[in-house]
Order: C-alpha cells, then sequence, then structure tokens
C-alpha cells in the first residue's frame, strides 16, 4: 500500500463499500468489526464519521483509546470479513482465528489491515450521542490504499 490523497480515496471508495474498523484495547489487543454506517464529512479538516452501537466492544476501545482505522477491505478477504461482522471481539480474537495480516499506521496506535484497497487512520475529535449508539467523528491523519486491489461492496453470503 502507498500513501494516497482524499481526493483519489473518495474516488475509489464510492458508493460507500462496506468496512472493517479496526481498534485496540487497553492491552493492546486488536479487534476487527464488520461496519456499513459510515461516511465522509468534510475535505478540510478531512473527517469521516462512524456509528457504533452502545454495546460492542469496538465502541469502549474507541473511547479509550481515542482513535480507529476504518478500512475498506478487498474482496480477497470476503469471508475473514462476513466473520468479523459476526462474532464479537470480547470471545474471541479475530486476528488471529480469521488470519487476518496487519500492518502497523503511520500516525496512529491501531494498526490496519493489509488487505484493504483503501484504510484510513483516523483520531476521534468528538463523539455524539445519537439514541443507542455513538457517533465517532474522526479526523483522518493518513490515508493508504492499493488501487490493485478489487473493492468489496457486499456481505451478501448468496453471491459467488
Amino acid at each position: 500500500m502507498e500513501e494516497i490523497t482524499l481526493n483519489l480515496a473518495q474516488k475509489i471508495s464510492s458508493p460507500r463499500p462496506f468496512g472493517l474498523v479496526v481498534s485496540i484495547d487497553s492491552s493492546n489487543k486488536v479487534n476487527v468489526m464488520g461496519i456499513s454506517w459510515w461516511t465522509y464529512v468534510s475535505r478540510n479538516p478531512s473527517l469521516l464519521l462512524i456509528c457504533l452501537s452502545n454495546r460492542n466492544y469496538t465502541n469502549e476501545n474507541i473511547r479509550l483509546s481515542k482513535e480507529f482505522s476504518l478500512c475498506l477491505p478487498s474482496e480477497d478477504i470476503k469471508d475473514e470479513a462476513w466473520k468479523c461482522s459476526t462474532t464479537s471481539g470480547r470471545s474471541i480474537n479475530k486476528v488471529e482465528e480469521y488470519n487476518l495480516e496487519l500492518i502497523q499506521s503511520n500516525h496512529i496506535n491501531t494498526p490496519i489491515l493489509r488487505e484493504s484497497y483503501v484504510a484510513f487512520e483516523c483520531k476521534v475529535v468528538k463523539e455524539i450521542e445519537a439514541g443507542d449508539h455513538i457517533i465517532f467523528l474522526g479526523e483522518i491523519l493518513n490515508i493508504l490504499g492499493d488501487t490493485t486491489k478489487k473493492p468489496l461492496y457486499s456481505l451478501d453470503d448468496n453471491n459467488d
């Protein structure tokens, strides 16, 4: 992966595809969670938001660390992405269980997934209560991309 601009990231990630949020807990254990509730918010400053249930493990991790990476997975890890969306990081280590490969982020402690075609490194600048969810507004500190990878737009397990 190489550093890319926000303009290129928006171009190659439209329409808004399925994503994986990567977070770390207090012991630096990495968790990966599927997400479709995310969007770009601003170009200057570069901001995006993710919306998570108040009950989930990733929410707790992000509230503690004040950072996250949003990784847009390639089709190469479709099965693993599905599993990350249907299991809880409280009970298993998804990175080990699903053989996910991590690479170190450049500007945050939370890593990114190697099999991403776009990965955003974000620090939380605001939390907004939204009913039974929390909106995390993240400042995009760095974006990595690999335009040779095929985007994953759906986790419909009936697709071949």
